[in-house]
């Protein structure tokens, strides 16, 4: 109401109905090029778990029809993800598996690996997540076989768990900026989402990767982990977006909120009002 009225003259984190408004009264909608990408991934690392069973994991796929979710929920501005990256990201590579919306081969793949009748999971989340999101995937992925009661965290116990373990599947409220640095701390490092599923050598190729002083070189080993992601689907990315924002282009010059890929970086010095 503030922008408006004209007593602001920027405003971020608009929900994609709100940004839908404001673009069909003829105001300008920023798009900053830093991705936030949504993910899930299942607790491979408990033994007694269903999902240890990569055709489970690949079936969870399947059973979600991303494209759907992404443009009924996301009003034409979120993108569906089969992989760890967006189409205009440097790192995409579209020759990576895409496990497009399925439900008869989710089933299939469930029944290959021992559930013809489906199985009981719970999904874990915590309260920053959004609500019709989260209903569509438990929705989609019990059509295709998968109980799935919701457990829904607070936000100091949403931050434990990836340290602590979960068990089943496990949806974050908040996603990862879809950037070298963010992916790396959020899957990279030993002690951090210790369930998703790491094949042998997972944290010394990190290791590695992190040492490396090269950028092509770094940029080249860093797209063969996130191949391993796709085709193991230990961690599924179903999502991406760009922080909304409303600008008035003709009086803010030079604001670049998270300029450079990176969430909340821009330069105050650069910024100044065209009176």
């Amino acid at each position: 109401m503030a922008y408006r009225a004209g007593e602001a003259q920027a405003v971020e984190n608009l929900d994609p109905v709100q940004a839908k408004q404001l673009e069909a009264e003829g105001f300008n909608i920023y798009y900053p090029q830093t991705a936030f990408l949504h993910q899930w991934m299942t607790d491979v690392n408990n033994p007694d778990s269903p999902f240890v069973d990569r055709r489970v994991r690949e079936a969870l796929e399947y059973a979600v029809d991303r494209e759907t979710m992404a443009q009924g929920i996301g009003m034409g501005y979120y993108e569906a993800l089969y992989q760890p990256a967006m189409k205009n990201q440097s790192v995409y590579d579209p020759s990576l598996i895409q496990r497009k919306y399925d439900p008869d081969k989710a089933k299939a793949l469930l029944a290959e690996a021992g559930y013809p009748n489906g199985l009981k999971t719970t999904i874990v989340s915590d309260v920053r997540v959004r609500k019709d999101t989260l209903v569509a995937f438990q929705t989609y992925v019990k059509a295709a076989g998968f109980d799935a009661t919701l457990d829904i965290a607070d936000v100091a116990r949403g931050v434990t768990l990836p340290l602590q373990g979960w068990k089943g599947i496990l949806f974050p409220g908040f996603p990862v900026v879809g950037n070298f640095v963010n992916i790396a701390a959020r899957f990279g490092v030993a002690n951090d989402y210790i369930s998703f599923y790491r094949p042998e050598g997972w944290q010394e190729k990190w290791d590695t990767i992190l040492a490396t002083v090269d950028d092509a070189e770094r940029e080249s080993l860093y797209k063969e982990m996130l191949k391993i992601m796709n085709v193991e689907a230990s961690v599924t990315f179903y999502q991406g977006d760009y922080p909304l924002m409303a600008i008035d282009h003709d009086v803010v010059k030079g604001f670049e909120l998270h300029s450079g890929g990176y969430s909340d970086i821009w330069y105050p010095e650069q910024v100044w009002l065209n009176e």
